[in-house]
């Protein structure tokens, strides 16, 4: 009866995964989790405890630590299914005759619930030693970074410190029921990229199905436009009072966590700053090959930035990709525009400040560039935030998008009315 949900459903990712079925046995042997010592132990912690126990013949076990979550308000769906269901093992009654269409939809989405924070557990060795690929560099104003794993329905939150990043927590989170990429409104997707959020909308402003909260992000961004990518209101948000947790595939395209867990990111995610690196399937990396990839892009930044300070209008236009576009203009239209410019100037000088580096989820070699920008000049002074993107082409980062960093996205236009007057939006 259990097997589909004690099934590895992870054989697409061998890469990141034990290499054989015999090392996965050995693991699931070795792990006993100790009964939780607090008095509310961690919902989740439970139900894999007891997942264990139950792959490893001890039922009787998993059915007592399932006992704390029965009952629970609200309820741990999910949790008290696999108890019914050991129930019904250890009676040998593992009949469900006469479940209609509707229930039996509900239980595979239980069960795919159950499946997914399973799959999260077995993947977080990976977490242990290694990084997202796209963890290149934070601001030093960007404490927190998100990672979303959507094939794994996990979201991990890293800190940065000193010697990089350091993984503080990870969560189950429901996303978009038909899936990743979201390419225009009403697809019910979840769109894959590089986003940061905007604000900041109280559950008070919301109707009850968004729970304790939202925080939207900027999709559509720069480069989903570029894309021709459209659709708005894309938010982390909460779940309705009466809810403990969703199916991993269930909303219209926002990322969606328990009430108690998403109250953990209101108190650390601050709008404009953090950023929300949203994957199709996490590529983890060595800490060495993330730091390597990081400084080889932070070189190329300094680079352009002392070449743009030369007036050398060839070493500037080196930087330009051949697919550099920003809104309607070409590379050719914007160099030309940069040479008159740069014609009436004795003297430039750019600083950056605030810099970020982060590679683009969903894209080949492609990295999200944000800098406040101070240019000063003979004849014009200018102080602001500026957002790049950059391809590694044949071996070196060049640029394909340059523009203003966009902080009121479209999405906003998806906010309700009441949101509108209480969110702390920027």
């Amino acid at each position: 009866m259990m097997q589909g949900m004690f099934r590895p459903v992870a054989q697409s990712h061998r890469r990141r995964r034990w290499g054989t079925a015999a090392m996965l046995c050995a693991l699931l042997g070795a792990v006993t989790l100790p009964a939780p010592a607090q008095p509310e132990p961690d919902p989740e912690q439970l139900l894999i405890h007891a997942l264990i126990e139950s792959k490893q013949g001890r039922i009787g076990g998993a059915l007592q630590t399932l006992h704390p979550l029965l009952g629970r308000e609200p309820p741990f769906r999910a949790a008290e299914l696999l108890y019914r269901d050991l129930v019904g093992e250890l009676l040998g009654d593992g009949t469900r005759a006469g479940i209609d269409a509707r229930l039996e939809a509900e239980r595979a989405a239980l069960l795919a619930e159950s499946e997914a924070r399973w799959a999260g557990f077995l993947d977080l060795h990976a977490a242990s030693w290694q990084l997202p690929s796209g963890l290149l560099r934070a601001s030093d104003k960007q404490r927190f970074v998100v990672v979303v794993d959507l094939s794994r329905s996990r979201l991990f939150l890293f800190e940065s410190v000193d010697s990089g990043f350091e993984l503080r927590t990870h969560f189950y989170v429901s996303a978009g029921r038909n899936g990743p990429f979201k390419q225009r409104q009403g697809d019910r997707r979840t769109p894959v990229g590089a986003y940061f959020v905007t604000g900041r909308v109280a559950g008070s402003a919301l109707p009850d199905f968004y729970g304790a909260g939202a925080l939207p992000v900027n999709y559509p961004n720069e480069w989903d436009l570029r894309q021709r990518r459209n659709g708005h209101g894309i938010w982390l948000h909460g779940v309705p009072s009466d809810t403990y947790s969703r199916a991993p595939r269930a909303s219209d395209g926002c990322l969606v966590l328990s009430n108690d867990l998403f109250g953990e990111l209101w108190q650390r995610l601050e709008p404009v700053v953090t950023p929300v690196l949203i994957y199709e399937q996490i590529d983890w990396v060595p800490h060495a090959e993330s730091t390597a990839r990081g400084e080889a892009l932070l070189r190329a930044i300094e680079s352009w930035r002392r070449d743009w300070e030369s007036l050398d209008q060839q070493r500037y236009a080196s930087h330009y990709a051949a697919e550099f576009r920003s809104g309607r203009r070409s590379r050719e239209r914007w160099l030309q525009d940069k040479a008159q410019v740069h014609a009436g100037k004795r003297f430039l000088q750019v600083e950056l400040h605030e810099l970020s580096a982060f590679g683009y989820p969903g894209e080949e070699d492609l990295a999200v560039v944000s800098f406040r920008q101070v240019y000063r000049s003979n004849n014009y002074d200018w102080d602001g935030y500026k957002r790049q993107y950059w391809r590694l082409v044949d071996g070196r980062w060049q640029i394909v998008f340059e523009g203003e960093a966009r902080f009121r996205p479209v999405h906003e236009r998806g906010l309700p009315s009441s949101a509108r007057v209480t969110a702390a939006l920027f």
